[in-house]
């Protein structure tokens, strides 16, 4: 029996996207361009009861979105 158990979370955040120049940069003060960036994409693992576990991997993988996401501080899309 799992304790915790995660079934396919995602997370996209919308990011501005910045251009070089004062001339660029002037105009998207007016109008915004956004891309989408996946944080975190179909994740899923389980946790059995009494389990030790650890979460690693290397910058900008979504560690920290995932478990922001279990904590209740972010909604999975």
């Amino acid at each position: 029996m799992s304790f915790i158990e995660v079934k396919q979370i995602s997370k996209t955040f919308k990011v501005a996207k910045k251009k070089s120049g004062l001339k660029e940069s002037i105009k998207s003060f007016f109008k915004r361009e956004f891309i989408e960036v996946k944080a975190v994409e179909d994740i899923s693992f389980s946790i059995d009861e009494g389990e030790i576990v650890g979460y690693i991997g290397p910058n900008v993988e979504g560690k920290s979105t995932t478990i922001k996401i279990l904590s209740g501080i972010l909604i999975p899309d």
